[in-house]
C-alpha cells in the first residue's frame, strides 16, 4: 500500500468463511489506534459489511476472487480501504430509500 508510514495491507479469499482474517486486523489496529471496544466493534461490522456486499453484489458469490484491505492513519484517526475487482454497479441504477424505511 502506497502512503504514509504505519500502513498495512491484507489480501483474503473471498470466502465468508475468511473474514475473519479481515475482522481480526481491523480489530487490532482499531485498539491499537485507542479506539474504544465499542467503537472498535462498529468499526468492524462496517468493515464486515463492505466485504460481504463485495462477495455478494461485486463477486456474484464466487469464493475464487481476492479482497484487499488496506489500514493506515489520516487526518480523521484511521483510514481503512476495501479493494475489489468485481463489476461495477450502474450509477443510474442506484436510488436512495425513503428514510422511513431504513
Amino acid at each position: 500500500m502506497k502512503g504514509p508510514e504505519g500502513t498495512v495491507s491484507i489480501r483474503i479469499p473471498s470466502d465468508p468463511k475468511k473474514l475473519y482474517l479481515m475482522r481480526r486486523l481491523v480489530k487490532e489496529i482499531s485498539c491499537a489506534e485507542g479506539f474504544a471496544e465499542k467503537e472498535t466493534g462498529r468499526i468492524v461490522l462496517a468493515m464486515d459489511e463492505a466485504c460481504t456486499n463485495v462477495i455478494r453484489h461485486a463477486y456474484g458469490g464466487d469464493t475464487g476472487k481476492s479482497i484487499v484491505i488496506e489500514a493506515g492513519p489520516c487526518e480523521e484517526g484511521i483510514c481503512f480501504v476495501v479493494i475489489d475487482e468485481g463489476r461495477k454497479p450502474d450509477p443510474d441504477s442506484i436510488r436512495p430509500r425513503p428514510l422511513d424505511q431504513i
